[in-house]
């Protein structure tokens, strides 16, 4: 996913709160794989766990609802591979409370969220596969729905292929592609070529005519 998409990669010890906020305003895409909580009788209170950079580290690194809401970000698509990321309780005049709306709040354009409890290898199977199709031009939902189809192809075993693995990760907010799709870029560029070289030739009909 990393060379995929040029990115940074923050792994153990460096996945942490901080450097999530740190780059929530210098980044277009933003992968989040961390560990997700979902609080029935304080919503507000769920969230996403992030690593501690050391056993000595007293600073809190769960960020919860709540917090998420105070943020703001430019990214244009956020994967919460996180269980629970689109879980939330329904609120009157408001919708599902749940991490995916907070951070749609902060200005997330697009996510790719989860329903439950993921399986870790699913979720990193399906998300390598939807990042190959994002970066082939395909819209999100269209990505997401060819990542998992590969996963249940490749899926060794009948359980895997159980809803349950592949299921729960749904494309909410802004579908489009974000990648431009290189077969329609080709065709509109010998497109245009084809509108010079006849707007020429016209031309240069036209005028021996004239003359």
């Amino acid at each position: 996913m990393q060379q995929l998409n040029s990115g940074n990669l923050y792994l153990n010890e460096k996945a942490t709160r901080e450097q999530l906020e740190n780059n929530l305003q210098k980044v277009e895409i933003l992968h989040i794989a961390v560990h997700g909580s979902f609080n029935e009788e304080n919503p507000g209170s769920s969230g996403l766990i992030f690593s501690k950079k050391d056993a000595t580290d007293k600073r809190d690194n769960n960020l919860s609802l709540a917090a998420i809401y105070g943020l703001r970000t430019s990214a244009q698509f956020i994967y919460l591979s996180a269980c629970f990321s689109g879980k939330g309780t329904l609120a009157a005049s408001e919708g599902v409370m749940s991490v995916s709306r907070a951070f749609t709040y902060a200005g997330a354009k697009g996510q790719v969220i989860t329903l439950w409890e993921v399986s870790d290898r699913a979720s990193a199977i399906i998300a390598k596969y939807f990042y190959m199709h994002l970066k082939n031009g395909e819209s999100k939902d269209d990505a997401l729905r060819l990542a998992k189809l590969k996963y249940m192809e490749e899926s060794s075993t009948a359980i895997g292929q159980i809803p349950f693995f592949w299921a729960g990760s749904v494309v909410v907010g802004n579908a489009e592609p974000l990648y431009g799709n290189p077969i329609i870029t080709w065709l509109l560029a010998i497109l245009s070529m084809l509108s010079l070289f006849l707007y020429w030739f016209w031309k240069k009909t036209a005028l021996k005519k004239i003359t």
